[in-house]
């Protein structure tokens, strides 16, 4: 029995298999992604810290409930 070898695909192109590749830009597209890759990640602190907080709230109010019976 003669088992073929399948042929090995050619290897593609960096760009093609990176997902976070950054495709050519001017300098000014370059800041203003980021610009606003720093809003975004600033925006998501401040509302990832404001449900800690809120969470945090809600356990104390609920352990002083049940203190209080």
């Amino acid at each position: 029995m003669s088992h073929s070898v399948p042929p090995v695909p050619e290897e593609p192109s960096p760009a093609v298999n990176n997902p976070f590749a950054v495709p050519d830009m001017t300098e000014a597209e370059l800041a203003e992604a980021r610009r606003l890759a720093k809003r975004r990640i600033a925006f998501w602190g401040v509302a990832t810290g404001a449900l800690m907080a809120l969470l945090v709230l809600i356990c104390i109010g609920l352990i002083v409930a049940a203190q209080g019976r």
